[in-house]
């Protein structure tokens, strides 16, 4: 609780102070010094009744059109591991190679005459209502990318210079720019600090990516001790 309120007040002390917390329409400015009051949430543990025989195994999407959804989980590194029918309908399961239990993206197109008056389209945005219900959006971290970014000499990279290089390669593989839900924004997410960006795919789901930037509380942490030290030492 005390760590809550500790990252809380330092981003205020850089400037981070403005609506941090939230999801577009969650969103208030004026909020923020209200919400470093509150208590933080209980919520009650609960236990799964088979934890070992349970595991995460795919997230499935539903497409206007298969190509350009494999196309674009491409750019994030997903490969097509295998294609099947679902009924009448194409579909591919997605996988990043190198992991040693991939998790699987289904893509699954619904043919056209299955769209109502021939208009395939998400039924709701959830990124401009986010009040809505049930699933919202799935995430991808991208930390060891830009960490290793910035141990290899480029130490000011961050999240928002890699949404700018997958942008590029989004124009050259696939023909068209990335559709931005939320530029990167940092945000305290239990004791870690996030940046965190969204964007939709070629369908209207929205994806979360996020860059672990927790050493900027650190940083700022250290940088006070030594103001405290430098002027007791001044006293």
């Amino acid at each position: 609780m005390k760590l809550l309120g500790y990252c809380l007040g330092l981003l205020a002390a850089v400037g981070l102070d403005n609506g941090v917390v939230g999801f577009m329409g969650f969103r208030n400015p004026s909020s923020s010094a209200l919400y470093r009051k509150k208590p933080l949430f209980m919520v009650e543990e609960s236990k799964g009744l088979v934890p070992a025989g349970v595991f995460s195994h795919h997230a499935c999407i539903q497409t206007a059109n298969i190509t350009a959804a494999t196309s674009f989980y491409g750019l994030l590194g997903f490969e097509i591991e295998r294609k099947f029918y679902a009924g009448d309908a194409r579909a591919a399961w997605m996988t990043q190679p190198g992991t040693e239990k991939p998790f699987v993206l289904e893509i699954i197109e619904v043919p056209i005459g299955y769209w109502p008056e021939q208009t395939p389209r998400r039924a709701v945005d959830v990124g401009n209502i986010p009040i809505w219900v049930g699933l919202h959006h799935f995430a991808f971290e991208v930390s060891s990318f830009i960490d290793g970014k910035k141990a290899a000499g480029n130490s000011t990279y961050n999240l928002r210079d890699w949404m700018k290089d997958l942008n590029a390669t989004s124009i050259e593989k696939i023909g068209q720019p990335l559709d931005v839900a939320q530029p990167p924004d940092l945000r305290p997410v239990g004791r870690d600090l996030l940046d965190v960006m969204f964007v939709y795919d070629t369908d209207g789901t929205l994806i979360e990516f996020w860059h672990n930037c927790t050493f900027i509380l650190i940083e700022n942490e250290r940088k006070k001790n030594e103001a405290q030290q430098a002027a007791g030492s001044e006293g």
